[in-house]
């Protein structure tokens, strides 16, 4: 990279090999930015304007230089033709050059007109050299927390090599859920045997609102100091140490009361045990019983057959009758028709005997009568005899 020196002096060669040989007296420089005496750091613009502008190319070469009168920055820019404008983009350093004071600004162009402004710069200190060992530390919370309650916060303070801090101070802040910060006036206690290792117990007020809390610690151990942070919850929707010991009694009461009515129970059972023995002889009794019903259905069942089968030639033997009673019939009915054709022999005999009784009075057919009254009776005896066999 090239000095500065030589780059001034490069560039002045150029401004007097690009300059035009001209007799008209110099112009002038003013500058629109940055504003006379502000304090810069990092980017800003060098913007300004040429007096006389030229109506031909124009180059601006600007230098920067330090309260010691070091060159820090050269630029070379051009100007607008007609208007004289130019404007550069520039930026502070760092490093030994750049240190606290007023900077000058100079512009210069092709024509030799000029003007200055000036800025104040304050440096920033380099940080320190760092320690390849250096502090830590860590934090955590119990979590959920209700209302009423205590919030544990544990931290470990170590360094990076792995060696926990034997001692330390803390400073830090509670910050709630609506980002109001309260600072922490508990002191933290080292629990026995253990090194690095610290302990806050925090009670928490019975009207802390639900939500996300932020604990915020610094541990510092001689002149180091680490930050960290934990958060913890308030939800009131758990139930807190006091609900939790009622309902523990409640629970106690619950299974006092339920250890009696077990023991009740047990006697309970007991007794149906015992009753369930009984039913059981019971029950062998029924089923000896039940036993001999079936066999009384059995024999009972082989009698029903044999009655089926006897009813069976009974009805056999009643078809039989039913024909024979039939045949009866028949033959009844047939007497009966031949008693009617007797019936109306015996008519036709007495009309015969009237007729003969009209011819009894006539003595020579006397005999004749009497023959027909002898045939009359036997008619009248067969007659009989036919109605009694019907």
């Amino acid at each position: 990279m090239k000095s500065l020196p030589t780059i001034f002096a490069l560039t002045l060669a150029v401004l007097l090999t690009v300059a035009p040989l001209t007799a008209n007296a110099a112009g002038i420089v003013t500058f629109t930015s940055p504003t006379a005496g502000a304090t810069l750091s990092g980017a800003y613009v060098i913007s300004g304007t040429v007096s006389p502008a030229q109506t031909g190319p124009d180059q601006v070469f600007i230098k920067i230089t330090n309260p010691s009168g070091a060159i820090v920055n050269v630029y070379d820019t051009p100007a607008t033709e007609n208007t004289g404008a130019f404007s550069q983009s520039a930026t502070t350093g760092s490093g030994s050059e750049w240190i606290s004071g007023i900077y000058t600004i100079t512009a210069t162009d092709s024509y030799s007109a000029t003007g200055s402004t000036t800025f104040n710069f304050v440096a920033v200190a380099p940080p320190p050299p760092t320690s390849s060992v250096f502090l830590q530390v860590s934090a955590v919370a119990s979590n959920p927390v209700m209302p009423g309650d205590t919030v544990e916060v544990s931290a470990l303070v170590a360094w990076s090599n792995g060696t926990a801090a034997s001692s330390a101070t803390f400073s830090g802040w509670w910050i709630s859920p609506a980002g109001t910060a309260t600072k922490l006036t508990a002191t933290p206690s080292a629990p026995a045997g253990t090194t690095g290792v610290w302990w806050w117990s925090i009670p928490v007020s019975s009207s802390a609102a639900d939500g996300l809390n932020a604990i915020v610690l610094g541990a510092t151990v001689g002149k180091t100091t680490a930050w960290t942070q934990t958060s913890f919850t308030v939800d009131s929707s758990f139930a807190s140490s006091a609900g939790l010991a009622s309902i523990n009694s409640a629970l106690s009461s619950l299974q006092s009361s339920m250890a009696g009515n077990f023991t009740s129970l047990g006697s309970t059972l007991s007794g149906i045990t015992s009753s369930l023995g009984t039913l059981s002889g019971t029950v062998g009794g029924i089923q000896s019983t039940v036993g001999n019903i079936q066999t009384g259905l059995t024999s009972l069942t082989a009698t029903v057959g044999t009655i089926s089968t006897g009813v069976q030639g009974l009805t056999n033997s009643m078809t039989g009758l039913t024909t024979s009673v039939g045949q009866a019939v028949t033959a009844a009915n047939s007497a009966s028709s031949q008693a009617a054709n007797a019936v109306t022999a015996a008519n036709n005999a007495v009309t015969a005997a009237n007729n003969a009784k009209s011819a009894v009075d006539n003595t020579s057919t006397y005999v004749l009568v009497v023959a027909v009254l002898a045939a009359i009776t036997v008619v009248l005896e067969l007659a009989v005899l036919i109605r009694k066999l019907s």
